[in-house]
């Protein structure tokens, strides 16, 4: 049985470069299907893609000036690639506070 998964879909090094490295700048993330195409489109992709942008959105207007730390880690998984660690200094300048 062969059955196809999209977990390696941002992982193809033949259309990224530094596949495991986390890029949130990658400049051909539209060239990619996260959530599907045509009939099978995922019924819950649009309220998904509206929860993660109103979560960044809200995180960096609270802190504007936060960085990331170190490199994130992820879970061993054979099917999917969860980011299970990732450390951020959300720079608050506590003197303006």
């Amino acid at each position: 049985m062969i059955r196809p998964l999209n977990c390696g879909t941002f992982r193809d090094p033949n259309i990224f470069e530094d596949p495991d490295e986390f890029n949130i700048h990658r400049k051909n993330l539209k060239d990619v299907y996260t959530f599907g195409v045509g009939p099978h489109y995922c019924l819950g992709a649009a309220m998904a893609k509206k929860i993660t942008q109103l979560t960044i959105w809200s995180f960096l207007k609270r802190f504007p000036n936060a960085k990331i730390v170190s490199k994130p880690t992820f879970q061993n998984h054979f099917i999917i690639r969860n980011m299970t660690h990732l450390m951020i200094n959300p720079c608050i300048d506590i003197k303006s506070k």
